[in-house]
């Protein structure tokens, strides 16, 4: 996500070629937020990554997790500390029951590391192949950004001594982050892991493509025992998902 937010509409008279909208001047500096919620609908604490070295000592809300990284990114470090503080620590994770994993194919979930430590905590990971995350990805799908935007919109900006607008700080964006995801309601995220399931279980998981293109990446990527039938259960049975 990006530090400044626009409304993707604005008001302006008809026939003008150019309409200025007015920011921070931070359209492309970007900040990586985490999200994750389990099959029955609870959402997991979300996190944020900050194009920094060290820790800001800005003052956070509570019910986030704050990370850094030089680039601003999931990397293997930051993915580490997320796996322990939040998909680790979930209600009923610490009881290693078998659990579901679903993720993009982003470099740092692939890593042997990763594998290794969701191996020993007992949960399996199914990987969206490329191109389909916009269709298989529930919080690409449902759930990410609107609420950050409209809050964006509502913020009283500040301006600097030469009237430019000041960037959000960084604690007042882990504040929108917590109150857009606090905003969902559980019927939202419901909807979306079903829809989730039936795409994911039903059919993605019984074409030919998903079977070529796992025997082309082979151990990189797919579990060759993440049945359709395991995929139902783990779904279907267990709230730890």
């Amino acid at each position: 996500m990006f530090f400044d937010m626009p409304g993707l509409r604005t008001v302006s008279v008809k026939g003008e070629k150019t309409v200025s909208v007015k920011t921070t001047g931070n359209e492309k500096n970007h900040f990586t937020v985490i999200l994750a919620c389990t099959a029955d609908g609870n959402k997991l604490t979300p996190a944020v990554v900050f194009k920094r070295k060290t820790i800001p000592k800005d003052k956070f809300p509570k019910g986030i997790h704050v990370y850094v990284q030089e680039k601003g990114w999931v990397d293997e470090k930051v993915l580490s500390k997320w796996l322990k503080q939040v998909w680790f620590s979930r209600p009923g994770g610490l009881l290693k029951k078998p659990a579901l994993l679903v993720w993009d194919m982003f470099r740092a979930h692939l890593t042997d590391t990763i594998k290794l430590k969701l191996k020993a905590r007992n949960t399996r990971q199914a990987v969206i192949t490329g191109g389909c995350t916009s269709v298989l990805q529930p919080l690409d799908v449902c759930l990410n950004k609107v609420k950050m935007r409209e809050l964006w919109g509502e913020w009283k900006k500040e301006t600097t001594k030469l009237g430019n607008l000041k960037r959000p700080g960084l604690g007042l964006v882990c504040t929108w982050i917590v109150q857009a995801w606090e905003s969902i309601p559980l019927e939202m995220v419901m909807r979306t892991m079903n829809c989730l399931k039936s795409l994911f279980v039903e059919r993605y998981l019984t074409t030919p493509q998903h079977h070529l293109w796992s025997n082309m990446r082979g151990d990189d990527m797919y579990d060759p025992a993440l049945t359709k039938e395991l995929c139902e259960q783990l779904f279907g049975n267990d709230s730890d998902k």
